[in-house]
């Protein structure tokens, strides 16, 4: 506790310290006298002291004023945030159609999304945290008629033992000024103390204790409110009944049948077979995505990896579900299981099986096969490489691919050159691969600028038919001669050569394929924006309003209480219980007389005043005097 407030409450009325009238009526006809020391007296004429008047003044302004400053302030913030939140609240626009649905899309029941920049948002929130730092001292204002009152009743009813002790009433007067070092004065105080606590200071404490535990409370709130307290982006989506888009791709009807020799097919349907009608369908095009109508996409979902013929360009804030054609294929090296051997510096030899077996040369009476500089490819329906068929409607169609290289074509590394699927002498290196060719309906959602769900289900036998005529068309054989190629330089294994001519393979049959389907509309579309939001969460915002409510609750039932007790009769009392009623009843002479203000109780509002110090006593401890 402070230690003048201390030595004032220490004071002795003895000789030579401090004497006077402390009587409420101390209206006596003399004069009153202070000895400070045998040389130094203060006299002060009764003529001088103010006339005898009611009490102290304001009491209902006080305790207004009080109750204003503690409930409007964080009523208008509680106010302005729940105006927030009505006004600014971002409604979802339509529930999203659950096949074009994202996990953001589902509504967070746990917070708030208001369209509003999050960092006003926090600065507005955060008025509550330091508007009720200021507070505990507002009420313990009003607390204080309370305190006045029980003094009185105290008084007059000659519990003498409930009244506080000097240094008890020390406490009192620091707890009034809402201080929190008060609340560990009175700790250390439990330690020495003699005495019980009075009621007065009980209550006093408490008021206190409960008053900045909500404070602190509602500052923790507000900070956990800032920290959570984010800007998102959110996505609105908007459904369309009929959609008009034709981001998929369909078969040509025209040729229904086409995988039938026998069948009689429109012109149209024959001219897609031998020729592609569509410039933007050259496989080439297709194949490096430079086509203004197809590209090829490659796709990993559900432990799913393939490539699906999709549209060269979509609207960005479209989602939709489309049907189209999708591909996938596994490759593994066949050099060993070949028997492939060097017949001489020039050319191998291999027999895979009766139907693909011969001398590795170019144009090598290979019957069937497609071959280029680079190497040659022939298609089987069965993974023994030994079957073929004009229409091959195999699911999934096979591929035999030789890989033919002249050492100045690609340097490779050495851990290629010495692999064992690689045959390598001194005028070329060889290897050979097996792959395996699924080609399958595919329905797929597209969402925000990706593939979010896909059904993949068998194709029918035209469809199989025309995907697995590519090495028929003579623009594909230089695309299969840069798939080697490329494969071969970018590897450094055999397995590696056929993991990448696998993934090409599959974007080469799409390619080649691409002419015989064409754009058809979306199975079903919805408009989505996004917008960018403050999302508050309301764990943390209902506890800072709750907070703020109660803070104000109390201070409201706090006035109510205070008003009803008529509080002008303990306006006295309750104008003393400070720091300068104590040090007006200890240096004035007429601090026990009736004041309309407590300005009155100081001789400097009239005549001057005397000097406060602090001296030695005469036997070596310490007081306070007063001297003019």
């Amino acid at each position: 506790m402070d230690p003048g407030l201390i030595g004032l409450l220490s004071l002795r009325h003895s000789n030579g310290i401090l004497d006077g009238c402390h009587s409420p009526c101390s209206d006596l006809p003399m004069s009153v006298n202070r000895t400070i020391s045998k040389d130094s007296t203060i006299s002060i004429s009764p003529d001088s002291l103010p006339p005898k008047q009611g009490g102290v003044n304001g009491a209902r302004r006080l305790i207004a004023w009080a109750a204003f400053v503690a409930i409007f302030p964080l009523l208008v913030v509680v106010g302005i945030i729940v105006y927030i939140l009505i006004r600014y609240h971002v409604p979802r626009k339509a529930d999203a159609e659950p096949a074009l649905q994202l996990p953001s899309d589902r509504d967070d029941s746990s917070v708030f999304l208001v369209d509003i920049d999050s960092a006003r948002f926090v600065t507005i929130s955060s008025v509550a945290s330091t508007v009720v730092a200021l507070l505990p001292g507002f009420i313990m204002i009003l607390c204080s008629f309370r305190l006045a009152k029980m003094l009185s009743d105290t008084m007059q009813e000659d519990r003498i033992g409930h009244l506080p002790t000097p240094y008890q009433f020390g406490l009192l007067i620091e707890v009034m000024n809402a201080q929190l070092v008060s609340l560990w004065d009175l700790i250390c105080y439990s330690r020495w103390k003699k005495i019980a606590l009075s009621p007065v200071l009980r209550m006093a404490v408490g008021s206190l204790v409960v008053s900045l535990f909500l404070s602190y409370a509602i500052w923790v709130a507000d900070t956990w409110l800032h920290i959570v307290t984010e800007a998102t982006v959110i996505s609105q989506v908007t459904p369309i009944d009929a959609p008009n888009h034709s981001l998929g791709f369909d078969f040509f009807s025209e040729c229904a049948g086409v995988h039938d020799d026998t069948k009689h097919l429109p012109d149209i349907c024959v001219r897609l077979i031998y020729a592609v009608v569509d410039r933007s369908a050259q496989p080439y095009l297709v194949v490096n995505n430079l086509s203004d109508t197809y590209q090829v996409r490659q796709e990993a979902l559900n432990d799913e990896i393939f490539s699906y013929l999709a549209p060269a360009s979509s609207p960005a804030n479209i989602d939709y579900q489309a049907h189209t054609l999708a591909a996938s294929s596994h490759c593994e090296p066949f050099t060993q299981q070949c028997n492939v051997r060097t017949l001489n510096e020039t050319t191998s030899i291999f027999n895979c099986s009766d139907n693909f077996h011969g001398t590795m040369t170019e144009g090598d009476a290979l019957k069937g096969t497609a071959c280029s500089s680079e190497g040659c490819v022939k298609l089987f329906t069965d993974a023994s490489l030994n079957h073929t068929a004009n229409m091959n409607t195999a699911t999934p169609f096979y591929v035999g691919v030789i890989g033919n290289f002249h050492p100045t074509q690609v340097t490779l590394d050495s851990t290629l050159t010495n692999d064992s699927q690689v045959i390598v002498n001194k005028q070329q290196w060889v290897f050979m691969l097996r792959c395996a060719v699924r080609v399958q309906d595919l329905t797929y959602s597209f969402v925000n600028g990706s593939m979010t769900a896909a059904e993949l289900s068998p194709t029918n036998d035209d469809v199989r038919a025309m995907s697995s005529r590519f090495p028929r068309l003579d623009t594909v054989l230089i695309e299969l001669g840069n798939m080697l190629q490329v494969a071969t330089a970018v590897s450094n294994t055999s397995q590696e050569i056929a993991d990448y001519y696998s993934t090409s393979l599959q974007a080469l049959t799409l390619a080649s394929t691409a002419n015989f389907f064409k754009p058809s509309r979306c199975l079903k579309e919805q408009i989505r924006e996004t917008v960018l939001v403050t999302q508050v969460p309301k764990v943390p915002l209902f506890l800072l309003g709750s907070l703020c409510l109660l803070f104000v609750a109390l201070s409201m039932v706090l006035t109510g209480t205070v008003i009803f007790e008529h509080p002008t009769r303990y306006r006295d009392i309750q104008a003393r219980l400070s720091v300068f009623g104590l040090a007006a009843s200890r240096f004035e002479a007429g601090a026990g007389r009736r004041v309309s203000d407590m300005e009155d109780l100081f001789g400097e509002k009239r005549v001057g005043s005397s000097r406060i110090g602090i001296t030695m006593t005469p036997n070596g401890g310490w007081d306070y005097f007063s001297e003019v």
